[in-house]
């Protein structure tokens, strides 16, 4: 029954995420660089051919902080998806704390919607 619920809650999930970033990438600006640093579970820093570092937020998504239940699980789960790797940022605009908001592909697969699913499941069982 849980992992119904579970599978039911990402599929619902996934599916407004598509939908926000399908709308938000006609208008989004095109970041290319490599992941330098993941924050927590939901925030990495890209640096880009410049040289320059963006702290991207990852659109779509409320990870749990670090010290909360699952943050560093969580935070893991991001830097295995990403860290080190060339990234494409598909950004469409800026948080209250300066970072840019962005869809994060890698190797042409879709990071944000593969962590939502680690942060869906972490919400379900730290039951929030």
């Amino acid at each position: 029954m849980a992992m119904k619920i579970i599978r039911a809650v990402v599929s619902a999930k996934s599916c407004l995420l598509a939908l926000g970033v399908m709308v938000a990438s006609a208008h989004a600006e095109m970041i290319h660089g490599r992941i330098v640093g993941v924050v927590d579970g939901d925030t990495v820093v890209l640096l880009d051919p410049a040289l320059k570092q963006y702290r991207v937020r990852l659109q779509g998504i409320d990870a749990p902080e670090s010290k909360q239940p699952f943050g560093q699980r969580s935070k893991q789960n991001l830097s295995n998806l990403v860290y080190g790797r060339q990234v494409v940022a598909e950004c469409n605009k800026q948080d209250k704390y300066k970072r840019s908001v962005c869809k994060i592909v890698v190797d042409g697969k879709d990071a944000n919607l593969a962590q939502v699913e680690v942060v869906t499941i972490c919400d379900h069982l730290a039951g929030r």
